[in-house]
């Protein structure tokens, strides 16, 4: 598994910031949140952000995906509800993905349509909405 850390229509809040690189390369005191996830995890993270920057990010591998919202506040509690997601599972509120975990490959992921794609690769399974108030982000 991999983790793959989204850039969100929110990103614009960081401008002029975020114009030349993704969230997850910004710091939030002594890491990156690309850092961040890397130490707390231990698993390999990625980043995929919008098309005029993926020059500067690695394709991503084919394998299972962990994605996360690059400006989420990371914390204990959400931590590890993302964590333990399972396949197909994911937790979004109102302005979108939050975290979800899949195989499908990602390479054509729309962040503002992840609520959609869960549910249009996934049938079966029902999205875990979680009640996380995505106002608590990294840079306030």
């Amino acid at each position: 598994m991999v983790i793959v850390l989204l850039d969100t229509d929110a990103k614009q809040n960081l401008y002029p910031l975020a114009q030349t690189k993704a969230v997850a390369d910004i710091r939030c005191g002594i890491f990156s949140v690309k850092e961040r996830w890397e130490a707390i995890s231990g698993f390999p993270v990625y980043v995929l952000a919008e098309k005029y920057l993926s020059g500067l990010y690695g394709l991503l591998p084919d394998d299972e995906y962990l994605m996360i919202d690059a400006m989420l506040k990371d914390d204990d509690d959400i931590r590890s509800q993302i964590l333990s997601l399972q396949t197909g599972e994911a937790l979004y509120d109102e302005q979108g993905i939050v975290a979800g975990r899949t195989t499908v490959n990602i390479s054509e992921f729309n962040a503002a349509r992840s609520a959609s794609y869960f549910k249009k690769n996934y049938p079966g399974k029902i999205c875990a909405t979680s009640g996380i108030s995505m106002a608590a982000y990294c840079l306030e």
